[in-house]
């Protein structure tokens, strides 16, 4: 009985801090599911009208030794996606950041305000490569030294579960029609 007590105590602290990273109004979580590295959440915001999703990868942590940069995908409109990082180190600027999944070109953007943003084609390019591949890095330059961070995810089965769980979870709460 009192292992079940400290569950529950344990899994509302989990909802409780990570409810206000997922909007900048905390609300309410109402589908969290992580397969492998990847979380699919979608949450309401206090006021109950806004609702969104996202995937994202790796799996936030609650007490991170370090700042944990995430890769995110989201679906805007049918068939439209963005990728993009949230950089949560203190980087080099001017320096891009980078995606690369298995032995592929690597993906180079700009950071700009804690984000680099791949849409349209650069979005369904990297989509694909995830898709068909195993393993995906993404990399950014530290400040002051510039020394590189590399985050390695894996991809595979579990990203594409994760993926149809997220477009499955957009339509059935009315976020994307299709």
């Amino acid at each position: 009985m009192k292992k079940f007590f400290v569950f529950i105590l344990v899994a509302g602290a989990v909802l409780v801090w990570g409810a206000p990273r997922a909007s900048a109004v905390s609300g309410y979580i109402f589908y969290n599911k992580t397969v492998g590295d990847w979380t699919v959440m979608c949450w309401r915001d206090v006021s109950g009208g806004n609702k969104a999703c996202r995937m994202s990868a790796p799996p936030e942590l609650l007490a991170p030794m370090a700042p944990q940069n995430l890769i995110t995908i989201t679906e805007f409109k049918n068939d439209r996606y963005r990728v993009v990082i949230e950089v949560r180190d203190r980087v080099i600027p001017g320096l891009p950041a980078f995606v690369r999944i298995d032995d592929n070109q690597a993906h180079e953007a700009p950071i700009a305000n804690g984000l680099v943003v791949w849409e349209g084609e650069g979005a369904v390019t990297i989509l694909k490569q995830m898709h068909g591949g195993r393993n995906m890095v993404f990399r950014v330059h530290t400040a002051p030294e510039g020394l590189p961070r590399d985050i390695h995810v894996a991809l595979g089965p579990p990203f594409a579960e994760a993926f149809t769980a997220y477009r499955q979870t957009l339509r059935a709460h009315g976020l994307i029609g299709g």
